[in-house]
């Protein structure tokens, strides 16, 4: 959620709706201890569906903390 958004939000006014999934996350998600482990796109999206966090700003997050990043090379090349 755009941050202009969010303080439009708590201004009481009737603000536009915000993500939930993003506000979660935003709170707790990048303090939160992940298990260690081998994780593809789907299992981030289940984890991030199961703690009601949003799994793009999980898998964003958890990319500083890998080891090794494994991805579709055509996908690198043109996204």
């Amino acid at each position: 959620t755009a941050s202009w958004v969010r303080e439009k939000s708590k201004s009481g006014f009737g603000g536009p709706e915000l993500c939930s999934f993003y506000e979660n996350y935003n709170r707790d998600g990048s303090n939160a201890e992940i298990p260690q482990g081998v994780y593809s796109l789907d299992d981030l999206k289940e984890l991030g569906n199961a703690k009601g966090w949003c799994p793009y700003f999980l898998t964003r997050h958890l990319i500083h903390h890998s080891t090794i990043l494994v991805y579709n090379y055509q996908y690198m090349l043109d996204p």
